[in-house]
């Protein structure tokens, strides 16, 4: 089924999670079209907000200075569906996608094209494995102080799901919400 001939294809780069991002959509007119923009845009910015661990305000960083002193919290039904997503791409996965994995980051320098140093990996190994950390909706327990969670493995994956779905709430019925984009 193919898109309404009156429509007009309206494309909008933006820049969010680190890298440049664009919306594609079909919609009636201009006004219409920023309306939409806006709207996606925005909703893009408020994960990125809430979820980012390099946004010093984001609830992500307040999880992770929970963590940090092996504490617990109680979170949001948002923050929830994150976590059960996440625990249920760790145990699909073999244990292998694992948002607790992110504090390797420390001693992963990515722009280097080297590997770290065995005995810097290992350092930071009794920090790693979902299975260290409790998960019953919706307390979160660290039961090992110094961990971390890292959203980036399904953050901007969230961020277009949601993108679309506002997209559709305000009519949109064809179009692309690409933050993939190129990093910097």
């Amino acid at each position: 089924m193919g898109h309404d001939p009156s429509l007009q294809l309206y494309s909008f780069p933006f820049h969010a999670m680190g890298t440049e991002c664009h919306l594609h959509f079909y919609a009636a007119d201009q006004p219409t079209a920023d309306q939409v923009m806006q709207a996606a845009v925005a909703e893009v910015c408020r994960i990125e907000a809430r979820y980012s661990r390099y946004l010093p305000g984001s609830f992500l960083v307040e999880i992770n200075r929970i963590a940090d002193s092996g504490g617990h919290l109680a979170v949001d039904a948002e923050t929830a569906g994150l976590l059960d997503f996440a625990w249920a791409c760790y145990a699909n996965s073999d244990m292998l996608f694992d948002i607790s994995s992110g504090i390797l980051r420390r001693v992963w320098d990515f722009k280097s094209g080297k590997l770290p140093e065995r005995d810097a990996v290992n350092s930071l190994l009794p920090r790693v494995g979902l299975n260290k950390v409790t998960w019953e909706n919706p307390v979160l327990r660290f039961s090992i102080p110094g961990m971390e969670l890292d959203f980036g493995g399904l953050g901007k994956e969230y961020a277009a799901d949601s993108a679309a779905a506002v997209c559709a709430a305000l009519g949109v019925r064809h179009g692309l919400v690409d933050l993939g984009g190129r990093s910097e």
